[in-house]
């Protein structure tokens, strides 16, 4: 080094990113001198940092829902899965096969053809159609 440091404050933003705050001090000739900046200046970068802040935090709460409908969609289609099985002696890879396979035929997303099998008493005909062609 030349004899001059900086002091940065980061803000962590995830796994990667770090975005830098304020710049602080430098020194020189051993003595720490804090730099002058205009308030302006220092408000419009922390306005700046707050802004991508407020950006990635929105995207870990999107991303959070996400997986959130990810794990409530499993718990269905595991169920599901899991009635079929029982009610056609099937194994679990057969019984998501089936399912998988009436979702397919009929159109329909996997989890509402699940969500309606685990809803009721009766085969959906989705699943008893594809039953018969397999």
């Amino acid at each position: 080094m030349n004899g001059r440091a900086r002091l940065v404050t980061a803000v962590p933003l995830g796994p990667r990113a770090i975005l830098p705050s304020a710049y602080v001090s430098q020194r020189r000739e051993g003595k720490a001198v804090v730099e002058d900046r205009s308030a302006e200046t220092q408000l419009a970068r922390m306005a700046a940092e707050l802004e991508e802040l407020r950006r990635y935090a929105e995207a870990q709460e999107k991303k959070a829902s996400q997986l959130q409908h990810a794990l409530d969609s499993r718990i269905v289609i595991e169920q599901a899965v899991g009635m079929l099985a029982e009610r056609f002696e099937l194994n679990v890879a057969e019984a998501f096969d089936l399912l998988r396979r009436a979702a397919r035929n009929s159109r329909r997303e996997l989890r509402a053809l699940a969500t309606e099998l685990t809803e009721s008493r009766a085969t959906p005909e989705a699943v008893t159609a594809a039953r018969m062609t397999a």
